[in-house]
């Protein structure tokens, strides 16, 4: 698990739930912005120009925030067992079609 600061430091849950959000949908905005040239590339949608607008990842921010600080809130089992073949499986795609 990466810390950039001890959670203990704070003191509610609610507090370091916010700062886990916020961290957790930043690295979303991060995965959207390598995903974005895998999208046009594959033709699965276009922007103007080629050049995705500085608002499709503020609203992708504040559509995520809710949604990842409910899920950080709750009590359900957050275990996703794919995850990291969906994470190599999207890697080898940009890389073995050399979109950048």
């Amino acid at each position: 698990t990466l810390r950039l600061m001890p959670l203990k430091t704070f003191k509610s849950d609610w507090a370091k739930h916010v700062l886990q959000s916020i961290v957790a949908t930043t690295i979303m905005v991060l995965l959207d912005i390598l995903i974005e040239p895998v999208a046009i590339y594959f033709d699965f949608w276009h922007w103007e120009n080629e050049i995705v607008p500085l608002q499709n990842y503020i609203a992708w921010f504040l559509v995520a925030l809710p949604l990842v600080f409910y899920c950080f809130r709750s009590t359900f089992e957050k275990m996703n067992n794919m995850a990291l073949l969906i994470m190599l499986l999207l890697m080898d795609v940009v890389g073995t079609n050399n979109i950048w």
